[in-house]
């Protein structure tokens, strides 16, 4: 909060760029979410418009990407404390309460996508399913 979201943007960007792979991923995931978490109270209308596209991305990879592939792995949810609970929709729903309402457009897109590659994710899962019967 001392930084305020002036800088907030610039944060993301290098957490995104320094956490790319792995068990990194889901710390990555949990270090936004605990971010926006913690500097909301700060923030008003239209302070996170420069960082959506960045949220956006992490969002999607930590649900559809490997980190929600790893979660449904058991041994490694045990070892990894960031992966036991996925933040990302919650993380979203923060981002979008300091967002501009032009941009609120955009964002709803954005879910439409979430909601289909959640469908096509399922789908293809039912479909390994039961190849392997």
């Amino acid at each position: 909060t001392i930084l305020g979201s002036r800088y907030l943007q610039y944060v993301i960007k290098e957490m995104k760029e320094l956490l790319t792979r792995g068990y990194q991923l889901h710390v990555l995931a949990f270090s936004l979410h605990s971010l926006l978490k913690g500097v909301s109270p700060v923030l008003k209308e239209g302070d996170l418009d420069s960082c959506m596209q960045l949220i956006s991305m992490i969002v999607k990879e930590d649900l559809f990407g490997l980190p929600a592939e790893e979660r449904e792995i058991g041994e490694l949810v045990a070892k990894i404390p960031e992966s036991k609970t996925p933040r990302s929709l919650n993380t979203y729903e923060i981002a979008a309460q300091f967002l501009s309402p032009h941009l609120l457009p955009d964002l709803l897109s954005v879910s439409k996508q979430f909601g289909r590659t959640a469908l096509d994710l399922l789908v293809q899962k039912y479909k390994e399913d039961i190849a392997q019967l």
